[in-house]
């Protein structure tokens, strides 16, 4: 791999960083697939490895002098080839998850994230493309604090320019002290080349992580947010027990609204004690009743929590306000304290022990832009997910959802954490797919809920001749059910398709038909969830109306294609599946067998049914043979 290092002549080629250095020169070393600098008081080394078909660079900083130093930027570099280049990004904002565009490089281009969310507002990846030579690179930053990626366009001198990728822990009020002795990890950085701009060979990305960490197990959820919102009582949860029961839901979760001092629960952050009976909303003191009832009809019961923050007229505040940081008249629980993390560690396993709560949902509708301790959210951060994992070592068998306002800590880095993400709070299907597309490119399918909020409506007028009518099926258009749209059941058994799937809606309100088609499309889910928990994506077709998804096994025994149409003006399209080339397949869609080296060439025509339907082709594998 020395390749990776032949652009490589000093220190300043790989890092960007800056602090309380001493003034003597720095010593540069590179060898085979590591780089190193050093002076009297510190060493950095960059590590490069090639993992499946990524390449990973981790970095450290080591303190090898006898007093501490402060830094104030520590940026990754990467020195790249002259060139026109197309920078990708994604804007991540509530409801808009996700997305993404290609502009040109021009001067700089930066995407950040400088508070405690590590998806807020922007997501930690960026692809270049140079269109002078057709190809491309994406990287991927696994921060664990505040981050910034930074590329920018410079003039170098007598007709040259030169281009720079920097990335890593943000250094707006970076004032991090390394202590004599301490090696500091920064953030690692996945990279991999790529020649198809339309899914910037995402797979490669899905097949490392999947390689790295278990597999998720992706359950089917229901959850009550989407039925009645916060605003429910005993008796209108219990309709949907049985119904989600019969379905094949395995988890069912209460969302907000289930704890709160006289019937307010966003006085109440912090506490997380249930509603008293009097309160005006909640269970009346019932909830154990409806964990009960839940296991009863075989679902495992869960809950809704929000542990970063705290309301300023919670007990938790007026009794242990030391363990919390104020912020604009925001408390938020300050996870660089020891005592805080018991704090809520008990306060979970209560909830555990009295309702034998087997899934959390962790949100967070709150940030912090400000940081008094290194400035970047470095140690905080450290906290917290020396917070998870002692959740997760006390509670082996717990199932952890990261949400926040929806996907803004929607990160690769966070997905080593916990089992999935709450995609968006926006759950209409159509937007929901696009937002799915986009998070592939950086983020495997494995992680990512398919969310649906249904609503059946008996005998609707559907077609302007002979008086038709039919039951009809509509999903929210947004967050909330301030609209809807109708959704054809192919739509929905694709979009569901490679990833745990969450049911969030009045299911007493849908019609027979279209439960038959949700249990019958849950069973396919768990009778195939071992492909799907191993697959990786690429995205055939994104062409507006058109999206192509293929999901394939790591051996390419199986590939599913799943082609959604929405208002098309065409009733079939060629797809090109990525398949063996020495194998030969057989489709559940026509007659014969195709090699993989036929289907790659000549493609493959999927019809539509009709707008806005999906329709799914499997190519199975019969046998290989030598070209």
């Amino acid at each position: 791999m020395n390749f990776l290092l032949t652009a490589v002549q000093k220190p300043e080629d790989l890092w960007h960083f800056s602090g309380s250095f001493s003034d003597k020169p720095i010593q540069f070393h590179k060898e085979a697939n590591v780089a190193s600098a050093e002076n009297d008081l510190f060493t950095i080394k960059a590590e490069f490895t090639k993992e499946k078909e990524v390449f990973v660079r981790r970095d450290t900083i080591h303190n090898h002098s006898d007093r501490p130093i402060v830094f104030h930027r520590i940026l990754s570099r990467f020195p790249l080839d002259p060139g026109d280049y197309q920078v990708y990004t994604q804007l991540n904002c509530w409801e808009k998850e996700s997305l993404g565009a290609w502009q040109k490089l021009v001067t700089g281009i930066t995407a950040e994230a400088p508070g405690m969310r590590s998806c807020h507002s922007a997501v930690p990846m960026m692809s270049v493309w140079n269109e002078q030579t057709g190809r491309g690179i994406a990287y991927h930053l696994l921060a664990e604090s505040a981050w910034k990626i930074n590329i920018r366009q410079y003039w170098a001198g007598w007709r040259s320019a030169g281009v720079t990728l920097e990335m890593g822990i943000h250094d707006g009020d970076l004032h991090y002290e390394l202590q004599p002795g301490e090696t500091l990890t920064l953030p690692e950085i996945v990279f991999y080349p790529f020649r198809n701009q339309t899914d910037q060979d995402c797979y490669k990305l899905h097949d490392w992580f999947l390689s790295q960490n278990p597999s998720p197990v992706l359950p089917v959820v229901y959850n009550t947010w989407l039925y009645r919102f916060d605003w429910f009582k005993y008796d209108d949860i219990a309709t949907q027990v049985p119904v989600a029961a019969d379905l094949g839901c395995e988890y069912f979760v209460i969302d907000a609204g289930w704890f709160g001092k006289e019937g307010n629960w966003g006085a109440s952050m912090g506490d997380y004690l249930e509603c008293p009976a009097e309160a005006e909303y909640g269970f009346g003191g019932r909830m154990s009743d409806m964990a009960e009832l839940v296991r009863t009809h075989g679902m495992k019961f869960g809950l809704w929590m929000e542990i970063e923050r705290a309301s300023a007229a919670s007990d938790a505040v007026k009794k242990y306000g030391e363990l919390f940081i104020t912020y604009h008249g925001e408390y938020f629980l300050d996870f660089r304290k020891p005592e805080a993390l018991e704090y809520m560690l008990n306060r979970i396993a209560e909830l555990i022990r009295h309702y034998g709560v087997e899934y959390l949902k962790f949100d967070c509708n709150g940030d912090m832009f400000t940081d008094d301790a290194d400035g970047s959210f470095i140690s905080y951060m450290r906290g917290y997910y020396h917070f998870i994992r002692e959740l997760r070592r006390r509670h082996p068998d717990l199932y952890l959802l990261n949400c926040a306002s929806g996907g803004m800590k929607m990160a690769l880095s966070n997905a080593r954490y916990f089992n999935s993400f709450w995609l968006s709070d926006n759950q209409n299907a159509y937007e929901s797919l696009r937002i799915l597309k986009d998070t592939l490119l950086r983020m495997p399918p494995q992680w990512i809920d398919r969310w649906l909020t249904l609503y059946s409506m008996p005998e609707f007028p559907y077609h302007y001749s002979e008086g038709l009518t039919q039951d009809m099926t509509f999903t929210t258009g947004d967050g909330t059910w301030s609209s809807a749209f109708s959704i054809d059941n192919s739509f929905i058994r694709g979009f569901t398709a490679g990833g745990p799937i969450g049911l969030s809606c009045d299911l007493t309100k849908l019609s027979s038909d279209t439960r038959d088609m949700l249990r019958k499309m849950v069973q396919a889910h768990k009778e195939n969830r071992t492909f799907w928990q191993n697959c990786s994506v690429r995205i055939l077709t994104d062409a507006g109306d058109i999206l192509v998804l293929q999901y394939t096994d790591p051996a390419c025994d199986q590939a599913v294609i799943c082609a959604f149409a929405e208002n098309v003006r065409q009733n079939s399209i060629r797809v090109y599946p990525v398949l063996s080339q020495d194998a030969v397949y057989t489709s559940n869609l026509s007659e014969g067998s195709f090699t993989g080296k036929e289907l790659g060439d000549n493609g493959f025509l999927l019809s539509f049914q009709d707008r806005y339907t999906c329709t799914q082709c499997t190519f199975t594998k019969s046998f290989s043979f030598k070209l």
